[in-house]
């Protein structure tokens, strides 16, 4: 890093926008990573310290056939979707995976390029999302928590003290 300034790079995942089952703890690892870096963000600006995090969708790596551990499973869960899904990862299902790499849209080099350039750069916005996947995951789950959010305006705001002074 050059003193008075330089760039972090934090590596996130579309998953830091929404959790599914199976997938519980790397969503939430991703959640935490989301806010940890979003105030280290600002607190670094102030040093001239750019800031990018990069939510990538799914890329063609070897990801879902790594040498990946899991605990003993419990039988209720097998047939549930986080017990498929835990089966899919352990690959007890039967994959094509040629077929698969094939719904996979990240391509790795291109992501890598974005990443280079967007540091090259020097400026632009904290998150980007890299892939179609991701772009798509994260619009529909921050779409979702706004409507949820929405629809809870009322009952947030019949919660304030009654001689509250707004600054706003």
């Amino acid at each position: 890093m050059i003193a008075g300034g330089g760039h972090i790079v934090q590596i996130s995942s579309m998953a830091g926008h929404y959790s599914i089952p199976g997938m519980g703890l790397y969503c939430s690892s991703k959640w935490a990573v989301e806010g940890a870096f979003e105030a280290l963000a600002k607190e670094v600006a102030p040093f001239n310290i750019k800031t990018i995090m990069v939510e990538p969708g799914g890329i063609r790596t070897n990801f879902i056939t790594s040498n990946a551990v899991f605990g003993e499973r419990m039988d209720e869960y097998r047939d549930t979707e986080a017990g498929q899904f835990v089966s899919l990862m352990m690959g007890e299902l039967p994959v094509d995976m040629s077929m698969f790499n094939q719904m996979v849209v990240g391509d790795p080099d291109k992501m890598a390029q974005q990443i280079i350039r967007r540091v090259d750069q020097g400026e632009g916005p904290l998150r980007i999302a890299l892939g179609s996947d991701a772009y798509e995951q994260i619009r529909a789950a921050l779409l979702d928590r706004l409507a949820a959010l929405e629809a809870q305006k009322e009952l947030a705001y019949s919660t304030d003290s009654d001689d509250v002074v707004k600054p706003f």
